[in-house]
């Protein structure tokens, strides 16, 4: 059975173990627009990746209750998460401060992947199965998770993975700030279930134009190296 201990080590963590074997650590931390600290209540789950059904053969996170939990940020806003080895799927399933809403980014929601690119929501560590990327937690680089306190009109900082991301070709990826796409919270982001989904296809047809315009030039520069070739190639037959 789970055990939930609290303690503080050093001053600024709050952390959260779970007893068994030697555990891995997360870093993150929650700040306001301004990109200070806040204390908040963060809530986790922590699974392992299980093969689908026949249905759905693909990997899926086997959530259970036993290994759901929170931790609590510091003042400054640090937190810090151990990780069992056999759970190396974590979910960050809700953050929690009085006046403020945590925001996250509708725009995750079109990627299919378990693990969205930008997302701070899920990550995936080295384990017996994966899903690309797999995370590393960097306590120089931690994750940021943005707030935004209700009625002010300034808007959220940005989100960050924070730690490094191994890409399927084995790089390493050093995970920064980045802009979000469609904001669950602050002035003017959509709110109604109808504004929501329209935002989400207001997203995916730009991102789909977008990458259909740089697919284009990429194909372009390449008819235009091979035509050059293929030009010097008969220039240089043709010398003398």
């Amino acid at each position: 059975m789970a055990l939930l201990v609290y303690f503080f080590w050093p001053p600024h963590w709050t952390v959260w173990k779970l007893s068994g074997q030697r555990p891995r650590s997360f870093y993150g931390k929650v700040v306001d627009h301004n990109g200070s600290g806040i204390e908040a209540e963060i809530v986790i789950q922590q699974s392992k990746l299980v093969s689908g059904s026949w249905l759905q053969p693909s990997l899926a996170p086997e959530r259970r209750p036993e290994n759901r939990g929170s931790v609590y940020s510091g003042k400054n806003g640090n937190f810090l998460v151990y990780l069992q080895p056999d759970l190396n799927y974590l979910e960050i399933v809700d953050i929690k401060a009085p006046s403020y809403q945590w925001v996250t980014d509708w725009s995750w929601q079109v990627e299919q992947d378990i693990v969205a690119t930008n997302s701070n929501k899920w990550f995936c560590l080295s384990g017996p199965r994966v899903a690309y990327p797999i995370y590393e937690p960097d306590a120089n680089n931690v994750a940021v998770f943005p707030m935004y306190k209700i009625g002010d009109p300034s808007p959220s900082t940005r989100p960050s993975r924070g730690g490094f991301d191994r890409l399927r070709d084995k790089t390493l990826r050093t995970n920064r700030p980045t802009e979000l796409g469609i904001p669950s919270a602050g002035p003017g982001t959509p709110v109604t279930p109808k504004e929501i989904e329209q935002a989400i296809r207001d997203y995916t047809e730009k991102r789909n134009a977008d990458q259909l315009r740089q697919s284009q030039k990429e194909t372009a520069k390449y008819l235009a190296r091979r035509a050059q070739l293929e030009k010097d190639e008969r220039e240089q037959r043709d010398r003398p």
